[in-house]
């Protein structure tokens, strides 16, 4: 919906840039992708190939879906054929209204080896204690998390907590920083098509 839509976006946008390479998990539809396309490389990972497929479809734009976007898969959402230490943003705003506490940790974790000092990993979720999102998980047979418990342990896993709001239909969310530290000035090796970037 276009109030999902436009809060989630937003908080794309906030943070990508030319320089920076960006990751989407599991993009269902693409819908969010056209807000990412400023990013330099732009990736995406699904469980399978199928849905990466349909989802560049999201773009409009078929040399930029078929040339330019790294689409990755993988049925054990293990993530090790991507660049380690390399993204400035991973977020995930389709998969976690499907599954519980550990298991976001468990992708938290995975993301966390993926992030460069100062990345950003930002997802959405059902809060558990709000009467909207319990309607909401019943009515559409999704899951509620209990939010407090998992900040807790992202903090615990090395995530610095730059803010989290609960809004209604799906658009609270999580924001997340690998480190405390601020992001260095990182600049990519060899152009457009370069998997490995150096800081500086």
């Amino acid at each position: 919906n276009e109030y999902d839509l436009q809060n989630l976006s937003a908080l794309i946008m906030k943070y990508t840039v030319n320089n920076e390479p960006v990751l989407e998990l599991f993009p269902a539809s693409g819908q969010l992708l056209p807000f990412a396309v400023a990013a330099e490389p732009l990736y995406i990972f699904d469980r399978y190939a199928e849905v990466n497929d349909f989802a560049a479809k999201g773009l409009n734009n078929e040399f930029y879906a078929n040339r330019r976007l790294r689409k990755y898969a993988n049925a054990d959402n293990n993530f090790k054929d991507l660049p380690g230490n390399s993204f400035g943003l991973v977020y995930c705003f389709n998969e976690f209204f499907c599954g519980n506490e550990e298991y976001i940790l468990r992708i938290s974790k995975q993301v966390l080896d993926l992030l460069h000092d100062g990345g950003k990993f930002i997802f959405n979720f059902l809060p558990h204690d709000q009467s909207w999102a319990q309607v909401m998980s019943v009515n559409n047979e999704l899951s509620t998390v209990n939010y407090k418990k998992l900040l807790r342990e992202l903090k615990f896993m090395g995530y610095e907590v730059l803010n989290f709001q609960l809004m209604p239909l799906k658009s609270s969310f999580i924001e997340l920083q690998k480190g405390k530290n601020p992001p260095e000035l990182r600049h990519k090796i060899s152009g457009g098509w370069a998997e490995i970037i150096d800081s500086q």
